[in-house]
């Protein structure tokens, strides 16, 4: 037995798992950072009212108003999906899933004020 066929059953498990761990804290870099755009830009725009009602409020003067729409999608990274193929197979609501659409709701909101 050579030296690298030690090697090899230390990569395919390690490799697999160093990968995962990378995903997962790149991934939570990446939310945390939006996150705190999010926060700035809904600062900024705090004084822009908005209102998700398809009739207007009754008490509401308004001087201008405008109809708009809008969406955006917020991917997902690989280790949000492996913990939702996860929770798929055990039933119950995918958490990972939330903060996605938290964040897809913010964003397309925050984009439309501007």
């Amino acid at each position: 037995m050579d030296d690298f066929s030690l090697f090899v059953p230390l990569i395919q498990i390690g490799l697999p798992i160093a990968l995962l761990f990378l995903g997962f804290f790149a991934g939570r870099w990446n939310e945390i950072r939006h996150y705190r755009s999010i926060r700035q830009r809904e600062e900024r725009f705090l004084r822009v009212p908005t209102v998700a009602n398809r009739t207007p409020l009754p008490e509401a003067s308004v001087a201008q108003a405008r109809l708009v729409t809008g969406c955006v999608v917020v991917s997902v990274d690989y280790f949000k999906r492996i913990a939702a193929a996860l929770r798929r197979l055990f039933g119950g609501e995918i958490r990972s899933y939330s903060s996605l659409l938290d964040r897809a709701r913010r964003e397309a909101l925050l984009r439309m004020k501007a």
